[in-house]
């Protein structure tokens, strides 16, 4: 936690799938955290403003051979909301 008296703020340093969680429990009044994060967390948060610092771009990855009709791919993720809806 970083205190700024002056300007009566506190900043709260976490890590980005917390921010969401944060939020959402009134532990912090406003986060900042990627669209990703967002949409993977799915938390009761509104998203005020999108700030433009940086694209995220998610794609799918494999090796050449493998058939992207696969009846059940396996999918490792970091993603699994995100994935899954992009599956189904």
């Amino acid at each position: 936690i970083i205190q700024v008296p002056e300007e009566n703020l506190r900043f709260v340093l976490a890590k980005p799938m917390d921010v969401t969680t944060y939020v959402e429990h009134g532990v912090a009044d406003v986060g900042i955290a990627g669209t990703d994060v967002l949409l993977e967390e799915e938390r009761d948060v509104y998203e005020v403003l999108d700030l433009n610092l940086s694209k995220c771009r998610l794609a799918v990855a494999g090796l050449p051979e493998t058939a992207a009709d696969t009846v059940a791919p396996r999918v490792a993720t970091k993603y699994p909301n995100v994935a899954s809806s992009y599956f189904r």
